[in-house]
């Protein structure tokens, strides 16, 4: 019987060391916008709404065909996957509608993966003018959040600490802590994030899935829509508190691959862009912009309002030290250890990766 007891003890003991160790170590895929949609009347009732052409051809074959080539990159170590919101297309015209176009979107791109699919709130994701008396998109958001996101993040085997307020989540994996953040919502969930970030201290690397970042990218349309856009006292607070803890931003928004690199002072934030909208039939190749922080602010520059853009230029690219950019879809692996995350794009449906890069260490 005591050698039973000792054998049990030990295998609770290595199973133990194995979970751990598999945390220290693991796999995320990382998916931009995929802005779901169909022409079914469940999403866009008859006379209130239509379906883009654009998205629903997207979804007939080229989408599928990303999802089942993301889904080859998945591992044993492979923990979950992460999206950047404008995970549906939205512009349904009715709360029920949009509610059915969110829970299909999620249901869709959960099926092509065995892991927790999470994703975040865009700017499309809760934009849906509803008919009156209705719930707000963004009240239809929320309740789904609520009903999808969360017990998807109670699945990953090995989570722990998760929180939640409205439709902002934060939670620790192994030794790193994940936040989800709805940018939408301006600086409602500002004490919800600080409080999860000086509580979580400690975390190796501090890990943001939000649909936009808090540095400009150097892109010329509209710039200005970043987490807490607008240049002020609040947001210098946020941006200061996100380097302190040396954030890593994992992005969409603007239909582009991009890795950007922030650092004063005050600490650091990265920033990693993804993008799954793949628009035209043919297979272009990735179109690379070299990584170069002296351009930094060129396509800024030729913003309209140029008194606006030079302020944006002169504030970020004294800390700009990467400076990333290309023109092209696909989707991300992030290889998580304990001296740097590895990034690799691939591009469209390829399973060979089109490009590599590192955050912190070499």
């Amino acid at each position: 019987m005591k050698h039973f007891f000792r054998t049990a003890f030990l295998f609770v003991i290595l199973f133990a060391l194995s979970v751990c160790t598999a945390q220290d170590s693991y796999r995320v895929i990382f998916l931009g916008d995929t802005h779901f949609d169909g022409a079914d009347e469940k999403y866009h009732p008859a006379g209130i709404s239509k379906a883009r052409n654009r998205d629903t051809e997207m979804w007939k074959e080229r989408l599928p065909e990303m999802m089942k080539a993301a889904n080859q990159q998945t591992t044993a170590e492979t923990a979950f996957v992460l999206q950047a919101g404008d995970m549906v297309e939205g512009g349904s015209g009715t709360a029920a509608a949009h509610k059915n176009m969110l829970e299909d979107g999620y249901k869709t791109l959960q099926s092509f993966f065995s892991v927790p699919f999470l994703t975040v709130a865009g700017n499309h994701d809760v934009s849906s003018r509803v008919q009156k008396g209705e719930p707000s998109a963004r009240a239809v958001y929320s309740k789904f959040a609520q009903e999808y996101v969360l017990p998807a993040i109670n699945r990953i085997k090995g989570v722990s600490d998760v929180r939640a307020a409205d439709s902002d989540f934060a939670f620790r994996y192994g030794k790193d802590l994940y936040l989800i953040i709805d940018f939408n919502s301006g600086y409602r969930g500002a004490e919800f994030i600080r409080k999860a970030l000086e509580e979580n201290a400690d975390a190796r690397y501090k890990i943001v899935l939000c649909h936009a970042g808090p540095i400009p990218w150097d892109y010329n349309w509209m710039p200005g829509w970043r987490l807490y856009g607008t240049r002020n006292a609040k947001q210098q607070e946020m941006l200061e508190l996100f380097q302190k803890h040396n954030c890593v931003f994992l992005v969409g928004h603007i239909h582009a691959i991009a890795a950007l690199e922030y650092t004063t002072e005050k600490g650091s934030i990265h920033q990693i862009m993804g993008n799954c909208v793949w628009l035209p039939w043919d297979k272009k190749p990735i179109k690379i912009t070299p990584d170069d922080p002296a351009n930094y602010g060129r396509e800024l520059l030729k913003g309209r309002n140029q008194q606006a853009m030079t302020a944006l230029v002169d504030q970020f690219k004294p800390g700009i030290k990467k400076n990333f950019l290309a023109d092209g879809a696909g989707y991300m692996t992030l290889q998580i250890n304990n001296d740097n995350i590895t990034v690799q794009y691939f591009h469209h449906a390829d399973t060979e990766p089109a490009y590599t890069f590192r955050v912190f260490g070499k």
